[in-house]
């Protein structure tokens, strides 16, 4: 007869939240190769941002714009939010795959 493994499992470890609420605004953090954004999402009327520029003057390729846009047209919220967005690294492509990955968190 052998006896029953009465050992406890280890706790899981705890899971890191993607994106962090301080009062009104949401700050997330999205990361595509070697490209880092950080977005600041808040209520807004549509503005969008990128280094303190508008996105047709930071990603002048229709292409990019599109990739970043992409997350809020299919929500519908495009035209809801106001969207602060710091990046770097990378290349222009890398760097929307980021702003994208960071407004969807």
């Amino acid at each position: 007869m052998t006896t029953a493994d009465t050992t406890v499992a280890p706790a899981p470890a705890p899971v890191r939240e993607r994106a962090v609420r301080r009062g009104n605004e949401i700050l997330a953090t999205g990361r595509r190769k070697t490209a880092v954004a950080r977005v600041r999402l808040q209520a807004g009327n549509g503005e969008l941002s990128i280094n303190g520029r508008e996105i047709g003057v930071y990603f002048p390729s229709v292409k990019d714009r599109a990739l970043v846009l992409s997350t809020l047209d299919e929500v519908g919220k495009r035209s809801a939010v106001k969207i602060s967005i710091t990046v770097n690294g990378g290349g222009p492509t890398g760097q929307a795959g980021a702003c994208r990955l960071g407004i969807a968190r």
